[in-house]
């Protein structure tokens, strides 16, 4: 596991006992978009598939975890049933069902709460989700999306069982557009090997590797422990090879110096070209 307490203070700071309450910390900023049900003369909540971006080739290969996972539940809001086996899982996501890649796990001890997050790849936009599980139950799922959905709590019940011990899972997806994100203007990035901010994309350098950076959410965790910080969450890709790749920016409100990326998963190739990366490099807010 890696960068547990980012992901658990970022996400995870459970608020009130109030079963409908968000995990997450007043002085985390995010957006409520008010979905209660998907809107009855659109079903799905989209307006179809977007045209541009990248066409990402069909996903045919293996995630090795250093968990097993089984999730049976219902959401609300966003999300409907929900059906997790190890690494692969299909949802229900505005009406549609969906299918995505789990490759993460974050425990959060204080709280009893263990995270798990996923990448769902959509035609319409790729979204992000952080399954939230607490003693064998599911509590809930936030989620992101490229194309404009902020950062959100949908409530959920069900059940949820992780279990330690390698899992090697087969994945399929299909052949998947990412069209090009909306993109987060208010951050600028500048170092030898990452250049971001402004209305056009940026880049970030990964050993040999060039990425296209789309920002699309800024998280305030200027209130989180350690000094605070903000994040941007991303996606990079790699037109050349046609990789398409998320990944979380933190920015230390301490040190203005220092930038690090982390929590990626590249499609088709389910890769993790961050790692953990510690970029040189200054960023500013405007």
């Amino acid at each position: 596991m890696r960068w547990v307490g980012m992901v658990v203070l970022a996400l995870a700071l459970w608020g009130c006992g109030d079963d409908d309450a968000e995990p997450m910390d007043a002085g985390v900023e995010t957006m409520d978009d008010g979905i209660e049900t998907p809107d009855a003369a659109d079903p799905s909540g989209d307006a179809g598939p977007a045209e541009g971006g990248l066409l990402v080739a069909a996903t045919r290969g293996e995630l090795t975890l250093p968990f097993g996972l089984a999730i049976r539940g219902t959401g609300t809001r966003r999300f409907g049933e929900i059906t997790v086996d190890d690494a692969i899982g299909t949802v229900t996501y505005r009406g549609t069902e969906e299918r995505l890649v789990v490759y993460e796990r974050t425990d959060w001890p204080e709280a009893n709460q263990t995270l798990f997050q996923a990448l769902m790849p959509r035609d319409q936009g790729w979204v992000v989700l952080w399954f939230y599980c607490q003693e064998g139950a599911l509590t809930g799922v936030y989620s992101e999306s490229t194309d404009g959905d902020l950062l959100v709590w949908n409530p959920g019940t069900g059940t949820c069982v992780d279990t330690d011990g390698e899992t090697t899972t087969p994945v399929e997806l299909d052949e998947v557009r990412l069209p090009d994100p909306l993109l987060y203007e208010g951050t600028i990035i500048t170092g030898p090997n990452v250049e971001l901010g402004g209305a056009t994309p940026g880049w970030v350098e990964l050993g040999a590797q060039r990425f296209v950076v789309h920002p699309f959410e800024h998280v305030d965790c200027s209130e989180c422990a350690m000094g605070g910080w903000n994040e941007l969450h991303a996606m990079l890709v790699d037109e050349a090879t046609g990789r398409a790749c998320f990944g979380i920016f933190y920015l230390y409100l301490d040190d203005p110096t220092r930038v690090d990326l982390t929590y990626s998963l590249s499609l088709p190739d389910l890769s993790d070209p961050a790692g953990h990366s510690m970029l040189a490099a200054t960023w500013t807010d405007e």
